[in-house]
């Protein structure tokens, strides 16, 4: 009987870690913006409800390019990046899995995509964020920093 209480608390214990840990990501709602020599990057992020979030990266320069759309999915007590890219993938999206997280830096992780192999977010402030893609391609590591502001 001991066993299954300490057990039972254990789950519930996974299960508040995992609802406190999407709420943290709720900070990526709004407009982030990127400037670049050729244009700006945009990042938009809704959260749609307390187990999902919307994303969607575009480029802008004389046009609007979609890069990417995203989700943040919380699929019981795990955490998914899930990233659609046109012309990738054969346009289906791709599963990261939320493996390290702390306050302000969260890992998302799908060893056997080809690149990138990991997203990382890290909050540098409220305003401020750096997001990270990284991997290996052909046993090189290779990584892209963006760093984005808040759109006021």
């Amino acid at each position: 009987m001991k066993r299954i209480f300490v057990f039972a608390c254990v789950i519930l214990l996974f299960a508040f870690v995992s609802d406190d840990v999407f709420k943290q990501l709720h900070k990526l709602s709004g407009t982030w913006v990127m400037k670049t020599e050729k244009g700006t990057i945009n990042e938009l992020w809704d959260i749609e409800n307390d187990n999902l979030m919307t994303g969607a990266s575009f480029f802008v320069t004389k046009d609007t390019m979609v890069m990417e759309k995203m989700t943040l999915r919380k699929e019981g007590n795990d955490i998914f990046y899930i990233p659609t890219v046109e012309g990738q993938n054969n346009n289906q999206p791709v599963r990261f899995k939320l493996l390290k997280f702390n306050k302000n830096t969260f890992i998302f992780e799908n060893k056997s995509h080809d690149f990138p192999q990991r997203i990382i977010y890290r909050f540098v402030n409220n305003d401020s964020i750096v997001a990270r893609i990284e991997g290996e391609v052909k046993g090189k590591k290779k990584f892209q920093d963006y760093f984005y502001s808040r759109s006021k």
